[in-house]
């Protein structure tokens, strides 16, 4: 039961940080990426709730099946939201002039390799103490 009353606490605590994530954005204040995590997020904690519920329940219920079905509405609404999100950021981004000479042209395309290969590095330690948190918390 209190893993079912956790993963329902988790829901809620996503759900409201999308809502203020949403809310910041549209007043210009918040990244795309912190739109993006916090669906993401919702998408996560719903998955848990709804395998908590799956533990709990009959698989075979007519509200097991219904909740299964409103999971999978969640998924795709973030889904949509990450999808929409990221075409909106792509569309205000300003158009990358490189009209200068090879040289300059290379250098830059070296400096932009460098910072995607450290967001790239970033994103994995990110992605790791994510993880080990989580294990960490199911271990609890």
């Amino acid at each position: 039961r209190d893993g079912l009353v956790s993963a329902a606490k988790a829901v809620a605590a996503s759900t409201g940080a999308l809502c203020d994530a949403a809310n910041l954005a549209v007043q210009g204040e918040a990244t795309e990426e912190k739109l993006v995590a916090a669906a993401r997020s919702v998408s996560a904690s719903t998955t848990s709730l709804l395998v908590a519920a799956q533990v709990k329940a009959d698989s075979k219920s007519q509200a097991q099946a219904r909740l299964q079905a409103a999971g999978r509405s969640v998924k795709k609404a973030t889904d949509s939201l990450v999808t929409a999100a990221s075409n909106s950021e792509a569309l205000a981004e300003e158009e990358v002039q490189l009209s200068e000479s090879a040289h300059r042209n290379f250098a830059v395309e070296l400096e932009m390799q460098e910072s995607v290969l450290k967001a790239e590095a970033d994103l994995a330690k990110a992605r790791k103490k994510l993880e080990a948190m989580r294990k960490d918390k199911y271990k609890q």
